[in-house]
């Protein structure tokens, strides 16, 4: 079904794809069926008529998530947490709304956070879809890598399991805490290079004890500026 043509029709549509869920007490995750699946998931808050659109690389594990969220009341996002404490967690409803390739992630649930009425003040996402960065923290980082290589990549787990890297430390470089790890280097999409140059510590030493000389992130980062290669 495509979501751009949900939210328009006058047939009842948006509720024959919301109809179309599992209510969160019938959820069995050891035989789900949507472990490994690539795609945009929605949950449904049926007394409020409330729906929330995500995506992911493995939607079992994010509905697992929102799951425990949603038992625990301690869900991270406020508008699904007040409707927990007001209403319990028994109304809500989870399915699968399109499966989609890893690379088209991000364009497919903006398509049904509007086809689906999910945006807050009536759904529980709460940014507007005219107004999310495909690109956004927390979903999308730029990664250069040592041979001056750079790529956009949603899964920092995958890419660093695909090259034998630790997810955390490239999550730490990210986050400006680190220079670099193993000779790559990574932001989150959402801020710029420069951005992450003035939170990255500077070195303090030019070689390291072994007396090997160390990836000097700023003098790399700021010549593939000027070079016209950094994104």
């Amino acid at each position: 079904m495509d979501p751009d043509r949900v939210r328009y029709t006058a047939d009842g549509t948006r509720d024959a794809v919301l109809v179309d869920s599992i209510p969160l007490a019938d959820l069995w995750f050891d035989h789900f069926h949507w472990r490994g699946v690539s795609g945009v998931y929605f949950f449904h808050h049926v007394p409020t008529d409330r729906v929330y659109v995500g995506s992911g690389i493995d939607i079992n594990r994010r509905v697992r998530e929102h799951v425990k969220g949603i038992r625990s009341g301690r869900h991270p996002n406020p508008i699904v947490r007040s409707v927990c404490r007001k209403y319990g967690p028994s109304g809500f409803h989870f399915g699968a709304a399109e499966v989609v390739p890893e690379d088209s992630l991000a364009t497919r649930e903006l398509s049904w956070i509007r086809a689906l009425w999910a945006e807050a003040p009536a759904g529980f996402n709460l940014a507007s879809p005219d107004r999310l960065d495909p690109f956004a923290a927390g979903k999308w980082y730029v990664i250069r890598a040592p041979d001056g290589c750079y790529s956009r990549v949603r899964s920092l787990s995958r890419y660093c399991r695909d090259r034998g890297l630790n997810q955390g430390q490239l999550a730490s470089v990210a986050r400006g805490e680190s220079r670099h790890h193993r000779g790559y280097v990574a932001r989150l999409a959402a801020i710029s290079w420069n951005a992450w140059l003035r939170r990255v510590p500077k070195l303090r030493h030019p070689h390291s004890e072994a007396g090997h000389v160390c990836l000097d992130a700023h003098a790399v980062i700021r010549a593939d500026i000027r070079a016209g290669r950094a994104v």
